[in-house]
């Protein structure tokens, strides 16, 4: 069996701001100021949960489905164990907001506690999820999303172990894309601060542990969605990381970068904690990460993603795609090597 529908990959900043001006000036019309709600980036692992139109129930990662043989950090037993929770919200959707008897309907989690993620203030949790959306597939090529405003109708339904991610404490923020650059750095420069905050004290953590509670709690960042979407943008989400997970440094100017092997340094700014996470996609690709076989499939995870995400600033510092690639390859076989050797 495969995955059918992923929960959507989630942007920066900047690449967000970039395209809601393109959208606006190809339609000729100012760029939109949006109002945005700011959740809490849960450090741990994506996990779905899908309910067939016969009651079946289909669990998944990004990477595989999850059953009793692929039990994934105890993610196939923790569904099980909440079936009911999980079977009182798919009820709750299909009758009250949408005729979706015969439609597959989606609940897209955070899964994170202890063993599931490292270095982080979660660690310290038994396992349990954050709801972060349900979707409702329409038909092959069509989804409705309920976000942010919905999941609040459905709070009554959860327990201690499955919450919804509107039930943390949230941010607001008002966004006028059509300001000057300098303004916008300023609007970053604000969503930094808060995510300094998160990072400091991640408020998921501190929610469910006691308030003498004496260890550091890491947070990871904040999402950001729009309350309401204007027409021709759709929905519109973007995420700002804490300088302890923030997969990119700031870039050398074009200059600098002329001075020195370009591609070499731009690999470097690109590596910081994505080397770590793709330890954790081979786990859930069900492949041993100690396993010096698996380099390839470390490797090119780690140098696909790095790519995908920071197309554009290597488009925008003219660098050639081939070497970057080579450059962040060469890094990552060379910190999986390390992995193998060193146990961690």
């Amino acid at each position: 069996m495969t995955i059918d529908i992923g929960f959507s990959k989630i942007r920066d900043f900047e690449y967000v701001a970039k395209r809601i001006i393109e959208n606006s000036q190809f339609h000729g019309v100012r760029p939109p100021v949006i109002e945005f709600v700011g959740t809490v980036k849960i450090h741990g692992c994506n996990l779905g949960i899908c309910q067939k139109p016969d009651g079946r129930l289909i669990i998944q990662t990004r990477e595989t489905i999850v059953n009793e043989s692929n039990n994934f950090f105890g993610a196939y037993d923790f569904v099980q164990k909440n079936k009911e929770t999980f079977e009182k919200i798919f009820d709750a959707v299909r009758k009250t907001h949408y005729p979706a008897d015969y439609k597959d309907i989606y609940i897209f989690t955070e899964y994170f506690g202890q063993g599931i993620q490292r270095k982080v203030g979660v660690k310290h949790l038994e396992r349990r999820v954050a709801i972060l959306d349900i979707v409702i597939k329409e038909d092959e090529e069509n989804k409705t999303k309920l976000g942010y405003k919905q999941l609040k109708n459905y709070h009554d339904f959860s327990n201690d172990y499955v919450k919804f991610i509107t039930q943390y404490p949230g941010f607001k923020q008002v966004i006028d894309f059509g300001a000057s650059e300098e303004e916008l750095r300023e609007v970053l420069q604000v969503l930094q601060d808060y995510t300094f905050e998160v990072e400091k004290h991640c408020p998921v953590a501190a929610f469910h542990l006691p308030q003498d509670f004496t260890e550091d709690l890491i947070g990871e960042g904040i999402v950001w969605q729009a309350v309401d979407a204007p027409e021709n943008h759709g929905g519109i989400f973007f995420k700002v990381k804490g300088v302890k997970h923030i997969k990119t440094k700031q870039p050398k100017t074009p200059e600098e970068l002329a001075l020195l092997d370009a591609a070499t340094i731009f690999a470097e700014t690109a590596l910081d904690g994505r080397l770590e996470q793709g330890i954790f996609k081979l786990q859930e690709k069900l492949l041993d990460p100690k396993d010096v076989k698996n380099t390839g499939e470390y490797v090119r995870w780690v140098v696909e993603d790095a790519i995908d995400e920071l197309d554009d600033k290597i488009k925008e510092l003219n660098l050639d795609h081939r070497a970057v690639k080579v450059a962040i390859g060469k890094k990552a076989a060379a910190y999986f090597k390390n992995h193998i050797k060193n146990g961690d």
